[in-house]
């Protein structure tokens, strides 16, 4: 009998500890503590004074870079309220992090995180600020002092250009403000029925030998359904929009420069081209994967093997994005040698077969559960009843 209770009390330690590596075991962690939140006014510094800032504007709050959430101010400037259902700007973290706040892209100041906390604010930062309202996203402002050329930098946030740098073709003087825009001018039409954004450009006048340049956000172009590649700059001058010659350069992955020569900065678009003749002169620096592809295009029309392979990577690359598994075999054996052809098959197969393999090595395994380790006990038990 003291065997037997011996027994089961070591079939009963090694029960909980198997049953405790597979999983079984519950862990012991607290609710999350409770968000602090935020609510209060912007004040916008300017050279005429302080001033609220216009509805719509953007407040937002980050923690070590990573933003937690987003509001936006009402006419008064106030963004959110004291009241218990009033919106707040909410922050999850933990304790002793360092809040920041941007509104439009620029520093507003940091508040020191605190569970539950819930903080009235006041957010000043450097105007000028967009005026949503009116169509604006984003502005920015620099001083020409004797320069040929001036770069401004746009703050916003949710603008599309990053920076617009301007030629003057002679020394100038003066300030000069970029404004963008989601609307074109009162009662103007826009250039064409996919535009990217408008332009504001006030200062001083360029030569006729001037220039503008616009550097873009990739990634907001794309989101709008356009390629950088059919966008041209054009120009609102005696009534009317006028289409620029312009280059585009697409000189990194994150970003796209046009630039074109004018004669006056007034309104801009950023917009489809309406002009098929349109010269554009394109820079790629990427990793060359583009003349590839164009090399295997032109291929198709020799009898060589190397081409015929190359001709069959990139059919089957297109066909099986567009269509079934089964019609990009038959586009294979037609436009290949059957040498290809078995080897592709045999890439397919070892693909199947890998990704089978994967599979079952990533499926949860049986393991020992606690419902287990009950019926083991009971087994046990009914064995030391027979030995009785």
């Amino acid at each position: 009998m003291a065997a037997t209770s011996r027994l089961i009390a070591i079939v009963g330690v090694v029960v909980i500890a198997l049953a405790a590596a597979s999983g079984g075991g519950v862990a012991a962690s607290g609710p999350p503590s409770p968000p602090a939140a935020y609510h209060g006014t912007v004040v916008v510094q300017t050279d005429s004074g302080t001033h609220p800032a216009p509805a719509g504007v953007t407040v937002t709050a980050s923690v070590n870079g990573t933003e937690k959430d987003r509001i936006q101010t009402n006419a008064s400037g106030a963004f959110g309220g004291s009241g218990a259902f009033d919106p707040k700007l909410t922050v999850s973290a933990s304790d002793g992090a360092t809040v920041q706040f941007m509104v439009e892209g620029k520093s507003a100041g940091t508040a020191a995180w605190k569970s539950n906390d819930d903080q009235e604010l006041t957010l000043t930062v450097q105007g000028p600020l967009p005026n949503p309202e009116n169509g604006e996203v984003a502005v920015g402002q620099a001083e020409a002092s004797n320069q040929r050329d001036v770069t401004v930098s746009l703050d916003g946030a949710n603008h599309t250009a990053q920076s617009v740098s301007l030629g003057y073709g002679k020394k100038t003087n003066g300030r000069v403000s970029v404004t963008e825009r989601t609307k074109p001018p009162a009662n103007v039409d826009p250039p064409s029925d996919r535009v990217a954004f408008y332009l504001d450009v006030n200062g001083t006048e360029p030569a006729d030998n001037g220039s503008i340049s616009m550097t873009v956000d990739r990634a907001r172009i794309e989101a709008k359904g356009l390629s950088a590649s059919s966008l041209r700059i054009h120009h609102y001058t005696n009534g009317k929009w006028k289409e620029l010659e312009t280059s585009v350069d697409e000189h990194s992955s994150s970003s796209v420069t046009f630039t074109a020569k004018t004669t006056g900065f007034s309104p801009y678009a950023l917009a489809e081209s309406s002009n098929d003749q349109q010269t554009t002169t394109t820079t790629t620096t990427d990793d060359g994967s583009s003349g590839s592809s164009g090399g295997g295009g032109g291929g198709g029309g020799g009898g060589g093997a190397s081409s015929s392979t190359s001709t069959t990577t990139s059919t089957t690359t297109t066909t099986t994005t567009a269509t079934s598994t089964t019609t990009t075999a038959e586009t294979s054996t037609e436009t290949s040698t059957s040498t290809t052809s078995t080897t592709t098959s045999t890439s397919t197969v070892a693909d199947e077969t890998s990704t089978s393999s994967s599979t079952e090595s990533s499926g949860s395994s049986p393991g020992f559960t606690p419902v287990a380790a009950v019926i083991a006990l009971l087994a046990v038990a009914a064995l030391a009843r027979r030995q009785r």
